[in-house]
C-alpha cells in the first residue's frame, strides 16, 4: 500500500462501508478502521435461539428509487430481498391507531382531537422551527398534548418547544454538512389572502394527503439488516480495500489546514502511527473534536434494547413493523417484530420481539434484570405475551443511539464544523459523523457522494 496516497476512513457503518466501496472501485486506495469485531454500526443483526434481531427496527424506504436504495439493489440478487408494506402503529386512548392514518383511524378518534386535527389542516401554517409548533400546526394541539408532545419527551427526554423540527423531518445533509432543506407532500402556504373557497379546497387536499396516503414500500434483506453492510464489505474488500477491526484511533497529527496522520491501537494493545491522505470520520463527531480540541456541546440519547423470543405465535391485534407506546407506566418506548417485517425471520411457530427503553438516569439505576423483569411485566399488562410463553429474554445496551437536535442545534454544529472543515481533507460524515438523525438511504447516498467528490477532486 502507499502510504502517501492512502485515505483512511473510521468507523464501518453503513456511510463508511459505502465511501469505502465507491472509493475503491474507482481504484482510491483505502483503509477502514473499526473500533468492533464486526462492521456494520448500528445496522447489525443479533441472533437469538434461530431468531433474527435487528438493533431496532431498520427500515429501507424504496418508493423513490434513491441512490441509497439502488446500489442495494446492485449489491443483491432480486430473491436475496423482499418488497413490503411499512406500517406502524401508536397505543393511544386505550386503542390501536396506524399511521399513515386509515379513514377508520380518523373516525375512530375522540370528537376533541379530531375537530383539534380538522382545525390544524383548514388553518395550515407554514413551517414552525420548534417540534411543538412544528407538530400541532399539522395535527392539531390536541394530538399533540395526548400523543405526540409526551412521546418526544419519553423518547429523547426534551420538551418539544426545545427540539427542533428538524429532528423528524429528517433533512439530508451533504458531506460539508449542508442542511438540505425540503417540503413535506403537504401545503403550508400563507392563507391570509385566500377566499374561503380556496381554503376549503386546500384542507381538502392536505386532509387527503394524511388521512389517504398510500402505504410507504420497504426493501428489506431476507437474513437481517446487517446483509447490507457484509455484503459492502465484501465488494470494498475484492476491489483491494483493507479492513482493521477491533481497532480504536487514540490519535490525529494536523497541520494548519489538513490531517497528516493517525494513530491508532490495534487488537494487540499496540499502538502505529500511518500518513494519510483524506481522512473520512464517520464515527462519534464528538471523539473527532475532542481528538481535535474542539469543543462539542451535542447531545446523545442512549438506549436498552431486550429481545424476546417467544415459544408461540402472538396474537394478532398488533399487525404492524412496531408500535410505540408513551404512556409513563410502560418502560419501553416502542415495540418491534421481526416476523412482521419478514416471517422467516423466526422459526415456524414461534414469533419474537424487540422494546427499546430510554435510558435515563432513573433506568440505569436498574439494571439488567430487573429492567427485564419489568419489560416481562409490562409486555403481559398489554395482553401481548405471557411470561410462561418466554423462551428467553436478551438485554444490551447502545450508547448514543440518537442525537438530539435543540432548537439552536443549527447554530451548534455550525461553529463546530467551521471548525472541523479548515482541515481541508478532513470528511466527516454520516450518522455520528454528522450528527445526523438520518434514514439510511440517505447515510448510503452521503458515503458514495463523499467518495465521489474526493475521486473528482484527488487525482
Amino acid at each position: 500500500m502507499v502510504q502517501d496516497k492512502l485515505t483512511i476512513i473510521v468507523g464501518a457503518g453503513l456511510t463508511g462501508l459505502s465511501c469505502g466501496y465507491y472509493l475503491v472501485s474507482g481504484q482510491k486506495k483505502c483503509l477502514l478502521i473499526e473500533q468492533e469485531s464486526v462492521v456494520g454500526g448500528q445496522a447489525r443483526s443479533l441472533i437469538f435461539q434461530d431468531c433474527i434481531f435487528d438493533l431496532g427496527p431498520h427500515v429501507l424506504f424504496c418508493n423513490n428509487n434513491s441512490p441509497g436504495i439502488e446500489l442495494i439493489k446492485e449489491l443483491f440478487k432480486s430473491e436475496e430481498y423482499i418488497i413490503t408494506d411499512f406500517t406502524i402503529n401508536f397505543f393511544l386512548y386505550g386503542k390501536y391507531y396506524n399511521l399513515p392514518l386509515s379513514p377508520l383511524d380518523f373516525l375512530n378518534f375522540p370528537i376533541p382531537t379530531a375537530l383539534s386535527f380538522l382545525k390544524a389542516i383548514i388553518r395550515r401554517q407554514k413551517k414552525q422551527t420548534d417540534f411543538k409548533s412544528d407538530m400541532t400546526s399539522i395535527l392539531g394541539e390536541k394530538m399533540y398534548q395526548d400523543y405526540f408532545g409526551p412521546f418526544i419527551e419519553k423518547k429523547l427526554m426534551i420538551s418539544g418547544n426545545k427540539l427542533h423540527t428538524d429532528w423528524w423531518r429528517r433533512l439530508k445533509r451533504n458531506y460539508k454538512n449542508d442542511i438540505l432543506e425540503h417540503n413535506l407532500d403537504i401545503e403550508t402556504i400563507d392563507q391570509s389572502s385566500l377566499s374561503i373557497p380556496k381554503k376549503l379546497m386546500l384542507a381538502i387536499r392536505n386532509i387527503s394527503k394524511i388521512v389517504f396516503l398510500p402505504k410507504d414500500k420497504l426493501l428489506y434483506p431476507k437474513n437481517g439488516i446487517q446483509m447490507i453492510p457484509q455484503r459492502l464489505l465484501e465488494f470494498y474488500s475484492q476491489y483491494g480495500g483493507e479492513t482493521l477491526l477491533n481497532t480504536e484511533v487514540v490519535g490525529l497529527k494536523k497541520s494548519n489546514s489538513s490531517i497528516t496522520a493517525i494513530t491508532f491501537k490495534d487488537k494487540n494493545g499496540q499502538e502505529k502511527e500511518m500518513p494519510l491522505k483524506n481522512l473520512i470520520w464517520t464515527g462519534s463527531v464528538c471523539q473527532l473534536c475532542k481528538l481535535l480540541d474542539i469543543d462539542a456541546e451535542l447531545t446523545y440519547i442512549s438506549c436498552a434494547l431486550v429481545f424476546v423470543v417467544i415459544k408461540r405465535k402472538l396474537p394478532k391485534i398488533i399487525k404492524s413493523l412496531y408500535t410505540y407506546y408513551i404512556q409513563k407506566d410502560i418502560i419501553f418506548n416502542r415495540i418491534y417484530y421481526p416476523s412482521h417485517i419478514y416471517e422467516k425471520l423466526v422459526p415456524e411457530g414461534w414469533d419474537a420481539l424487540c422494546v427499546e427503553i430510554t435510558l435515563k438516569e432513573a433506568l440505569k439505576s436498574l439494571g439488567k434484570n430487573k429492567t427485564i423483569e419489568k419489560v416481562r411485566d409490562d409486555l403481559e399488562k398489554l395482553g401481548l405475551v405471557k411470561p410462561e410463553d418466554i423462551e428467553t429474554m436478551e438485554y444490551i445496551e447502545i450508547t448514543d443511539a440518537y442525537p438530539v437536535y435543540p432548537v439552536d442545534y443549527r447554530e451548534r454544529i455550525k461553529k463546530i464544523f467551521d471548525q472541523l472543515l479548515q482541515y481541508k481533507n478532513l470528511y466527516p460524515v454520516g450518522r455520528m459523523g454528522s450528527f445526523y438523525f438520518s434514514m439510511m438511504p440517505d447515510v448510503i447516498e452521503l458515503g458514495e457522494e463523499t467518495a465521489k467528490h474526493i475521486l473528482s477532486t484527488d487525482g
